[in-house]
């Protein structure tokens, strides 16, 4: 059976392609999901943007030198213990696989620290850039927990712009929980 599709009014349809088009060679764009994960291998002279989309979202970030150490690879001290990234590496269904892909880079969890960024009071669009000194890998996360009915603490997403300055075939990992 043959149809002939022209006496149909057939809608044609224009996907949205989401994703690193329209950027320059040496930009790439990532997504921090509100509750989230995202760890990206960076390498020195790369310079990072990270935009506070919805304000008051916290932002806990790690660093690991290229031996799996923990230490910073940016002009401030670890100054938190990284609680969110703990309790997502201990306690989330993702656990599991978010280990295996850390051990894989021979990173070290005994001992994780943070640098935290924003806090309740951030405005909408806020941002803070910092220029990497090392190679290593770098862990962004959107602290947050499920929202109580009678709260408004919605964990949120948090817009992150990496700046190559050599542009290379980089490996790195999205992990929304």
């Amino acid at each position: 059976m043959d149809l002939d599709l022209s006496k149909f009014n057939i809608r044609q349809t224009n996907p949205i392609i989401l994703g690193n088009a329209g950027l320059p060679d040496n930009l790439e764009r990532y997504t921090v999901k509100g509750e989230g994960l995202l760890g990206i291998d960076v390498f020195k002279d790369d310079v990072i943007n990270v935009i506070n989309i919805e304000g008051r979202q916290e932002l806990e970030l790690t660093f690991f030198n290229n031996n799996g150490k923990n230490e910073t690879l940016i002009n401030k001290d670890l100054n938190k213990h990284a609680s969110f990234i703990k309790h997502v590496l201990n306690y989330t269904n993702d656990k599991k696989s978010l280990i295996k892909k850390l051990k894989n880079k021979k990173i070290d969890l005994n001992k994780i620290n943070s640098l935290n960024y924003f806090d309740e009071e951030t405005p909408a669009g806020n941002e803070i850039n910092f220029v990497i000194e090392k190679d290593g890998f770098a862990i962004f996360a959107a602290p947050g927990a499920p929202m109580a009915v009678d709260s408004f603490n919605v964990a949120t997403d948090l817009q992150i712009y990496v700046t190559r300055k050599n542009k290379q075939n980089k490996k790195n990992f999205n992990c929304p929980v």
